[in-house]
Order: C-alpha cells, then sequence, then structure tokens
C-alpha cells in the first residue's frame, strides 16, 4: 500500500529537519507536491527563508553598511511512494 500526500508531506518535513539541523532557517512551508505514477516517488518542495549578511552601498560614496538580504530558497525530496523513505534532494530553481 502507497503513503499518502499527508505521510509523504510528513516524511519530507522530517527530513529537512535532520539535514537543517543548526543552520538558521526560517518559515519552513510546503510548497508544491507531485506525485509521479510511473515511478511511484513524490516529489515534495519546500521553501524557507535563508539570511545572507550583505554589504550595500549606502550611496555615492564608499562607505558601505552591513544590511540583511532574506532568499526564499526552495528544495525538492524525492520519496519512495510505497514507503516513504527518502531517495533524494534537489535545489528547486525558480
Amino acid at each position: 500500500m502507497s503513503i499518502d500526500v499527508k505521510q509523504a508531506v510528513k516524511s519530507a518535513r522530517e527530513q529537512a529537519t535532520l539535514f537543517f539541523e543548526g543552520e538558521d532557517i526560517r518559515h519552513l512551508m510546503l510548497e508544491e507536491v507531485e506525485y509521479d505514477d510511473n515511478s511511484d516517488i513524490w516529489l515534495i518542495t519546500l521553501g524557507y527563508d535563508s539570511p545572507n549578511t550583505v554589504k550595500k552601498r549606502s550611496g555615492p560614496n564608499i562607505y558601505q553598511t552591513i544590511q540583511e538580504e532574506v532568499k526564499r530558497v526552495y528544495k525538492i525530496f524525492n520519496l519512495n511512494g510505497e514507503t516513504g523513505k527518502f531517495i533524494s534532494m534537489k535545489i528547486r530553481d525558480v
């Protein structure tokens, strides 16, 4: 018996929590869900905010300030449709 969508999403979130432990990720959210009948694989896309400290020019002079810029990052988790076991994780370009 195959796992349902709720189980697939739960498994993907658990994997993300394990993989990103200790990293500063914020607002982990479900973005997309797809099931591939041919290969019996769930493709679960999770997104999160990743803070990045960057230097920005504050005016026409050379003076620069450091600001935090938040970037939304997306990861696709591929899970076995029968068992829910993790297969792979890829970066999802938007």
